[in-house]
């Protein structure tokens, strides 16, 4: 690897773990609306690229609001250890063994800061802190609190709700 290489973005050696269940915009702070997969972010590119394919359960991109992205704020690659995130960037052209050393180092701190379990947090909790942040409106909050009711099951991407009642 590259020693001249910021694989962590500069603020990440400030304590810019965040661990959720609201997010906020490394850059200015502002709320996003969650974290996307690996799996969401790179699906409309034809999927998550092979480099990352073994650590895309650990890849994670925030939803930030249109102002963030507008202006190009850093921080939109986050790595994920649980509820814990942490932002990673890198050049373009950065080779893949770079990448993946940055996943990894990510991880490692926030294992280290945080712990294995990244302070988890349980689904109606999110629920509710998301909703008192302002980035889940109220009917959102309810339909989701109805979905969790309804299945039983830990409030997760759409895609996961979809693809749990087509199971049964």
């Amino acid at each position: 690897m590259n020693p001249n290489t910021n694989i962590l973005h500069p603020t990440a050696g400030n304590g810019n773990i965040q661990t959720g269940p609201v997010y906020h915009c490394p850059q200015c702070g502002a709320a996003c609306k969650g974290v996307n997969s690996a799996e969401q972010a790179h699906a409309p590119f034809g999927g998550v690229p092979l480099w990352m394919q073994d650590w895309a359960d650990h890849v994670a991109y925030l939803d930030r609001p249109a102002r963030c992205r507008r202006e190009r704020h850093f921080g939109a690659r986050v790595v994920r250890l649980g509820a814990a995130i942490l932002p990673v960037d890198w050049p373009d052209r950065t080779p893949d063994e770079d990448k993946i050393a940055a996943i990894r180092q990510a991880l490692d701190r926030i294992a280290h800061e945080i712990g294995p379990q990244g302070a988890p947090h349980d689904p109606a909790a999110s629920i509710v802190y998301r909703l008192l942040a302002g980035v889940l409106p109220p009917q959102r909050a309810i339909a989701d609190i109805r979905e969790f009711v309804r299945f039983g099951a830990p409030i997760a991407p759409r895609t996961r709700l979809v693809q749990e009642v087509q199971r049964q």
